[in-house]
């Protein structure tokens, strides 16, 4: 089976490196696709692995994401998610939630749910000669990957509210490679199309026309939203916004956001009730926490 290895303590570069399993496991030739990315045929969920090169070891904790477990993400809506792992995790609440300024322009489709690919763009400066041989070699690694991706590109030009950085034929490639959306730190264009073919979009708005597109970077860090994205980050959008997952508590987010959806139910209802108190509902949040397993 391939699964894409998401290393959290991140080692750059690109290239082929041995990763041996910790815990007694196969030896395997994993190739990084990007920072803190590798793909590899492995089967374990989880494993500690050390990177053998050039005769230095150095210990990675790694998150297997299946699509199995993409699928699963794919049940839930986003507030529910953020909910669940302010709960759940250490990651501090304004580290893994964009801001209201990246908007669903897509907001028919279901909730977008992939493994982060990053780009930086400049579609806005005048003069500029193209650059767009980077973008097509990275297209052909989210292809390499075999899992659903999601493209986070910033714009970086001289005249931001002039980026323009997706529209329907970019979104037609990034599909055909398996990347069913974008989240872009500037505008975009052509949502009908997009929504056609099945890809998502969030940005910050409409815009009709862009300069000669020029790639600054692939694969590294970006700031999009209000927060830093790195590769291989796990994203989730819908029509109320885009979190990223932390890696820490991804595969008992699913578990643990079923667990949730009853507390918020239950709670629910008794802040809709006019029979009982302001002082009361205060203390229930605690209450049906408790009941449902989460430490308050």
């Amino acid at each position: 089976m391939i699964v894409l290895v998401q290393v959290i303590a991140r080692r750059p570069g690109d290239g082929y490196v041995i990763w041996r399993g910790g815990h007694g496991g196969n030896t395997v030739v994993a190739r990084v696709l990007t920072t803190g990315i590798c793909m590899a045929s492995i089967h374990r969920k989880r494993a500690r692995f050390e990177p053998v090169t050039s005769g230095r070891v150095k210990r990675y904790d790694a998150l297997m994401i299946t699509k199995t477990l993409i699928n699963q993400l794919r049940e839930f809506d986003t507030p529910l998610l953020a909910n669940t792992i302010g709960y759940i995790d250490d990651m501090p609440d304004d580290e893994y939630y964009m801001g209201g300024s990246i908007r669903c322009m897509t907001p028919t489709l279901t909730p977008m749910v992939g493994v982060a690919f990053t780009c930086e763009i400049d579609s806005s400066s005048p003069d500029r000669e193209k650059n767009v041989s980077p973008f097509f070699e990275q297209v052909a690694r989210m292809y390499d990957s075999q899992l659903p991706v999601v493209w986070v590109v910033r714009g970086v030009g001289s005249r931001p509210d002039h980026e323009c950085l997706v529209g329907d034929g970019m979104a037609k490639n990034l599909r055909s490679a398996g990347c069913i959306g974008a989240v872009c730190e500037g505008g975009a264009r052509d949502f009908a199309g997009c929504m056609a073919t099945g890809f998502s979009v969030f940005c910050k708005g409409p815009v009709p026309h862009h300069t000669p597109f020029y790639v600054e970077s692939t694969d590294q860090p970006v700031q999009v939203g209000g927060i830093t994205i790195n590769p291989g980050d796990i994203l989730h959008g819908d029509g109320e916004g885009v979190i990223k997952i932390p890696a820490t508590c991804a595969e008992a987010l699913p578990e643990r956001a079923i667990a949730m959806r009853g507390v918020e139910n239950e709670f629910h209802v008794e802040l809709g009730r006019d029979d009982i108190s302001q002082s009361r509902k205060s203390t229930l949040a605690p209450e049906y926490l408790r009941k449902y397993g989460f430490d308050v």
